[in-house]
């Protein structure tokens, strides 16, 4: 049985860091490369929302939830 609470926390952070990224490329002008984005919660059975939107290494039932940049990327200048 599924957890509405944990359904909507889950759905709420995926939104949450799918929007650091996106709010990343608007202030950069240019697509951003991570090295990795990590969830702490279990793989779900369909990724492919996740492969999609962050197009990078997945992590799944990792320590925390995070997104891993390059080093590179950290010193992109902000339009």
């Amino acid at each position: 049985m599924t957890n509405p609470q944990y359904d909507l926390n889950r759905y709420l952070l995926d939104l949450r860091m799918a929007g650091i990224l996106k709010y990343c490329k608007v202030l950069t002008g240019q697509p951003v490369f991570l090295k990795e984005a990590c969830f702490k919660y279990y793989k779900p059975h369909d990724i492919s929302e996740y492969e999609r939107v962050f197009n990078y290494p997945l992590r799944f039932n990792h320590l925390r939830n995070q997104l891993v940049f390059n080093q590179k990327e950290t010193g992109t200048p902000v339009l």
